[in-house]
Parts: structure tokens; C-alpha cells; sequence
């Protein structure tokens, strides 16, 4: 296997939020999309990406960590879940070999965007088996429904303009830690792709009130769930490249 490089050099999402939160205002002038040609090779390579492997485990936790970081210093989650989404939406661009003024002009229309996409989970969360092999333990259902508490209660916080600016420095900082992160890793491209979608839907589903059973099912089926949505968002970003 060729040497994989996610990222060729490190990339900011900058995303400026202000205390109109459903505007999704981004300032993006940061970012770097160049990719190696080895990137897009090994991009073709499906026997290379395995949703279960030790390397997608470790951006799956770093993932996690980061975010469970952020809502420690009290950044809304509005900001945290608005990350997780543009960082998708720019492992996609860059996983499709798309360029930073392709990316800039979906991330303008994200606010349409945003409703198609959860109804789509909402979708696909109903064309899924209703049962599950094997159903979370108490532990997990707890720690769901805390967390769900969590992002709930910072929700109802309002944001100030120092706030929002503050908090916006914490992303940014967490942002670059991730891909600073995976590139040392050289994380599969579909790792990052697949592992960024799968927190983002987390917070959809706790923001949603989804029940406990839907949620069990998303994360359950995600196999299905991420092929379902990475067709989709290529769908609606213009590209005919087939996932």
C-alpha cells in the first residue's frame, strides 16, 4: 500500500458563528485544499478502507475526544455541530479531488442544505431493519441520554459577540489538532470522510430528540447509514464521481 496522506498541508476551518445561529455564517479564507496524487490513488482503493480497522478507530477517538472537549469549555453546540458538518463537507470536496473554490461555494449553501440533510437521516433512520442484534447496555443508554442532556442545556445558553469569538478561537484550535493529528496518522481518506459524518449524527439525533431506538439504529446500521450519506451529499454537491 502507497504511503496515504490526508492532508498534504494543514487545514483550518474557520467558521465564524454569530448569535444568529441558523444565518451559518463561515469565513473560510484559511483553508488549503491541495492533494497529492498518492491521496487520490489510494482513494480508489475500496479493499484499503475498513470502517472496523485500529486506524478508524483512532480518528473515530480522535474525534471524540476533541469534541468532548469543546463542550467542557462550554462552546455551544451549535458551534461544535456546524464543525463537524463543514469538516465533512470538506473531506468530501477534497476526497472527490475538488478544489477550495468548489468547497467555498457549497459551504454558501449550507443553510438550504442543512434541513435536506437531517430530513435524509430522518429518512434513512425509517428505511432501517426496526431491531437490532444487539441493543445498547443500560451504561450506554444512560450516557446517551446524559450527553443528550448536555447539548440541550448549553443549547438554551444565548451567545454573545465576545463569546461567539472566543469560542469560535476554541474550534479553530481543535480543528487543526484533528488534521494536524490525522496527517501524522496518514488516516484514510474515508476514515476522516466517514468518522466526521458519524458525530455530526450524533447531534442531529440528540438536537432532534431522536429516541433512543432511532438512535440505536443509526449507529447500529452505519455501514449502511454512511454509504446512504455519502452518496447523498455527492448527490446534492454536483458530483457525478459514483461513492
Amino acid at each position: 500500500m502507497s504511503e496515504r496522506s490526508f492532508m498534504k498541508n494543514k487545514s483550518v476551518t474557520d467558521v465564524n458563528f454569530n448569535d444568529e445561529r441558523q444565518d451559518h455564517d463561515a469565513d473560510l479564507e484559511n483553508n488549503d485544499f491541495d492533494v497529492d496524487d498518492e491521496s487520490e490513488d489510494d482513494l480508489n482503493q475500496e479493499e484499503d478502507f475498513d470502517e472496523e480497522s485500529s486506524e478508524m478507530l483512532f480518528v473515530l477517538e480522535s474525534i471524540y475526544e476533541s469534541v468532548a472537549d469543546m463542550l467542557t469549555e462550554d462552546v455551544h453546540p451549535f458551534m461544535v455541530q456546524s464543525s463537524l458538518l463543514t469538516n465533512w463537507m470538506q473531506t468530501v470536496t477534497m476526497n472527490c479531488d475538488k478544489d477550495e473554490d468548489f468547497f467555498l461555494q457549497q459551504i454558501e449553501k449550507i443553510p438550504e442544505l442543512l434541513p435536506i440533510l437531517i430530513q435524509q437521516i430522518q429518512t434513512i433512520e425509517g428505511e432501517l431493519p426496526e431491531s437490532v442484534d444487539e441493543p445498547m447496555d443500560a451504561e450506554a443508554k444512560s450516557h446517551f441520554i446524559e450527553m443528550k442532556k448536555m447539548i440541550n442545556d448549553l443549547s438554551a445558553r444565548d451567545l454573545s459577540d465576545s463569546d461567539s469569538e472566543q469560542q469560535t478561537q476554541i474550534v479553530e484550535k481543535r480543528t487543526v489538532e484533528l488534521f494536524e493529528a490525522f496527517d501524522k496518522a496518514n488516516a484514510h481518506p474515508l476514515d476522516v470522510e466517514a468518522a466526521f459524518l458519524y458525530y455530526w449524527v450524533h447531534f442531529v439525533a440528540m438536537e432532534h430528540d431522536f429516541s433512543e431506538e432511532k438512535f440505536e439504529k443509526l449507529t447500529y446500521y452505519w455501514s449502511d447509514v454512511f454509504e446512504k450519506m455519502a452518496i447523498f451529499i455527492r448527490s446534492n454537491m454536483g458530483i457525478e464521481d459514483a461513492f
